[in-house]
């Protein structure tokens, strides 16, 4: 049975497993883990590492107290945000920025866009005013009483030390509001800060700047090549979803929506197309216990801004190539339509109990899953004839993820669950090839770019699919008959040898089509229902076999 070469990465409450599947393999201890293609970025309390799987090239930065980070889709911009709100953007072996007061980022493979805490602005010194002088009598001279109040200037008051909270430690000062919350470690008293107003900026990878965007910080944000998309909510009266170009810092685009309470954004990591999904969350009632939720397209080059025609609940979002991407939504049974860049429906999947959907890097193959509340079932199709390959099950399983030749797949139980957290490797026929269980698994990932795909050498005769039968007693179960023999006139024996050669030139012929598909596949050409044909290979050759004749 063959073997995935790719290496898996698995990230646990000690460190992170650089290769699973190696017995021999150690932790490596961290606190924070990301990876992309070949390239895995690890920190532990003092240091972060950016390691090359397949070079082996090490780079260490001293940044101590990592609390996120965030690789661009182009795998050579790294983003570092510590415990103590500075931000270290990173490029290829050096640190290129650095920002402190730092609340929250976004990463795109050119700009960098943060949150940072407003300069507190210090309030000018009072003028001193002039000195009174005695003005001439004249008919246009006020008041005396009027006169009085305009020349009169009060003192400035001065602040005792000895009552100053600030330099005097004899005076308590006011406590500081505090409020319960649950952690890990157990009930905790939190302290309530004052709100501070935060500014957006932004960096320019290329051009190396930084740029202050003059806006104030929004509810959510998103940055997709040189756009930033922002949600702003307003109460019960909606929100405004807006654009902005990064290179002019100008709004491009403004949008409302009704009744708004949040949104997510869905981002193209892998084709960086202009184009992004939002996921709408609004108030309303539905049928179900779930949000009401609207999802639209915003087209960042034509600046369209359109619902997609699906249902709710809405439980998953993939992109796929040729500008077109894949939703799944509706109660159980739930279905999968395929949409391109118009909205058109290009294809629509059978529908079955999934909430999840996972296409091999090639995506000629997908796993459509039902995880989290759904118990685990994993069925492997052909794309996009959605021909059955294979099923799986696994209750609990939270991770699913492909392998760069997009012959093999991990499911993985993670610490979502209380035990059995464990990574298992099967190919496409679901056939394991592996397995490590953890005392607490955290997430794990394929490790390798992209490779061009080829069939497995030696397809299963058969596949295992379980289905619910119904109970038959044991007094209306057929028994099995035992052979018997007779004699069979000659005409019938020879009519039985030319059958059985018919049935021998048909099978060749099938084997020989089934050789072909197989070249053709292994081309990277998309042959519908050519995963099935190939299950039948092993066993026509064995029927063929069988038929010879004996010499």
């Amino acid at each position: 049975m063959e073997r995935p070469t790719s290496k898996i990465v698995c990230v646990t409450k000690n460190g992170v497993l650089l290769d699973t599947l190696d017995p021999e393999s150690v932790e490596v201890p961290c606190n924070h883990c990301k990876t992309h293609n070949e390239i895995v970025v690890y920190a532990d309390n003092h240091e972060v590492t950016v390691y090359n799987t397949e070079t082996e090239e090490k780079n260490i930065f001293p940044i101590p107290d990592t609390k996120r980070m965030e690789i661009a889709p182009n795998g050579t911009t790294i983003a570092i945000f510590t415990k103590d709100q500075k931000l270290n953007i990173i490029s290829n072996t050096s640190i290129i920025h650095t920002a402190e007061k730092v609340s929250s980022f976004e990463l795109s493979s050119e700009y960098a866009v943060y949150t940072q805490e407003a300069e507190e602005e210090q309030a000018p010194a009072p003028t001193p005013a002039p000195a009174p002088t005695q003005a001439q009598p004249s008919e246009a001279s006020p008041e005396p009483e009027m006169k009085a109040k305009v020349d009169t200037v009060p003192e400035p008051t001065t602040t005792n030390p000895s009552t100053n909270p600030n330099t005097n430690p004899n005076i308590k000062k006011k406590p500081v509001p505090k409020v319960k919350i649950q952690k890990k470690e157990g009930v905790q008293n939190a302290p309530i800060r004052a709100i501070r107003p935060m500014k957006m900026k932004a960096f320019s990878i290329l051009g190396g700047k930084e740029v202050d965007l003059g806006l104030s910080a929004p509810f959510t944000y998103t940055v997709v090549n040189k756009r930033l998309i922002t949600t702003r909510i307003f109460g019960e009266v909606g929100g405004d979803i807006e654009v902005f170009n990064l290179e002019s810092t100008q709004r491009i685009k403004k949008v409302g929506v009704h009744n708004l309470m949040s949104t997510s954004f869905f981002r193209d990591a892998k084709y960086s197309r202009d184009s992004v999904l939002c996921l709408c969350t609004v108030s309303g009632h539905t049928n179900t216990y779930y949000d009401a939720k609207i999802l639209y397209q915003l087209h960042l080059t034509a600046l369209t801004f359109s619902i997609v025609p699906v249902e709710n609940p809405i439980s998953d979002v993939v992109f796929l190539k040729k500008d077109t991407f894949a939703v799944c939504f509706g109660n159980s049974p739930s279905k999968i339509t395929v949409f391109n860049g118009n909205l058109e429906k290009v294809k629509e999947l059978k529908r079955g109990v999934r909430n999840k959907m996972f296409f091999n890097r090639q995506e000629n193959i997908a796993c459509l899953a039902g995880m989290n509340n759904l118990p685990g079932t994993i069925e492997i199709v052909e794309h996009p004839s959605n021909i059955f390959i294979s099923s799986n099950e696994m209750v609990g399983c939270s991770i699913i993820d492909w392998s760069p030749c997009g012959r093999f797949y991990l499911a993985a139980v993670t610490n979502r669950m209380a035990i059995d957290n464990k990574v298992a490797v099967f190919d496409y026929y679901s056939r394991k090839i592996g397995e490590r269980h953890f005392k607490e698994l955290i997430d794990c990932k394929f490790l390798g770019a992209d490779e061009p795909f080829k069939n497995l050498q030696s397809p299963p005769e058969k596949v295992k699919v379980e289905k619910k039968v119904a109970y038959v007693p044991p007094s209306l179960r057929t028994a099995v008959s035992e052979e018997t023999s007779e004699w069979m006139p000659a005409h019938v024996i020879k009519h039985k040898e030319r059958t059985k050669e018919k049935k021998s030139a048909t099978l060749q012929k099938e084997l020989e089509e089934i050789m072909a598909i197989e070249e053709r596949m292994n081309k990277g050409e998309v042959v519908p229902g050519g995963f099935l044909k190939l299950q039948k290979k092993e066993g026509l050759l064995k029927k063929i076999e069988k038929h010879k004749t004996p010499k």
